[in-house]
């Protein structure tokens, strides 16, 4: 799995708990502003909340090239294993990467 899709989805694991519940894969497009995670979490992506803007701009860049399979690799990972504890990811750390 791509290692920017496992930062952006602990980003979502600590800002975001059980986000991975609320995506549906079947739908999931990475290219689109309303199928995409963003988008599947607040109805569009241009939707996300505006302290969020770091992080979406700084995962924009990949998440159009991102494997849309990477994706769902994460979220079932989380399904399957469940989400306890979490380390701390920066909006400045996926920035950086």
């Amino acid at each position: 799995m791509d290692e920017r899709i496992e930062q952006a989805a602990s980003f979502l694991d600590q800002n975001e708990p059980g986000w991975f519940d609320r995506i549906d894969t079947l739908r999931l497009d990475i290219t689109s502003v309303q199928d995409c995670i963003m988008g599947q979490l607040f109805g569009n992506w241009y939707d996300a909340p505006y302290s969020y803007n770091s992080f979406k701009y700084s995962i924009w860049a990949f998440e159009c090239e991102a494997s849309t399979c990477d994706w769902i690799e994460a979220i079932h990972e989380r399904k399957e294993n469940g989400v306890t504890e979490v380390p701390a990811i920066r909006m400045m750390d996926l920035a950086t990467t």
